[in-house]
């Protein structure tokens, strides 16, 4: 400190500099760990954890009768397009996953809504292009 100096101005200039060090580290730790929550992460959706989430109920209930990519197998093809141009409002999509048609057996005992509407969107916004 220097002579005159009043204390004040060394504790607001020692304050404010870890402030500035404090909320450079969060910004720095905030870029460092991002992208690093799941390494399948292809969303491009403003919201990507409904879609990580709807691909992870698609490989584990849809993508055995639907195709990885939705190319169709035993299940008809609902990628390309095809599902969109099916069905244009999602609650129609919603409603076959949840109730079944067909072939197709009904996943709403098995799976939650969110879980139906997070499969529904990431058909439509990943497999549907």
């Amino acid at each position: 400190m220097e002579p005159g100096e009043p204390a004040t101005m060394t504790i607001i200039g020692v304050v404010g500099g870890f402030l500035v060090t404090f909320c450079l580290g969060v910004i720095v730790l905030a870029f460092a760990t991002s992208g690093f929550d799941d390494a399948t992460a292809t969303a491009t959706d403003s919201d990507p954890v409904p879609l990580l989430s709807g691909e992870r109920v698609y490989v584990a209930q849809c993508a055995r009768c639907h195709g990885a990519e939705g190319e169709g197998g035993i299940g008809v093809p609902i990628g390309g397009g095809l599902l969109v141009e099916k069905y244009p409002d999602i609650e129609a999509q919603i409603d076959v996953i949840a109730n079944g048609r067909r072939a197709m057996p009904g996943f709403g005992t098995v799976l939650s809504a969110e879980e139906i509407e997070s499969v529904a969107r990431y058909e439509r916004e990943q497999l549907g292009r």
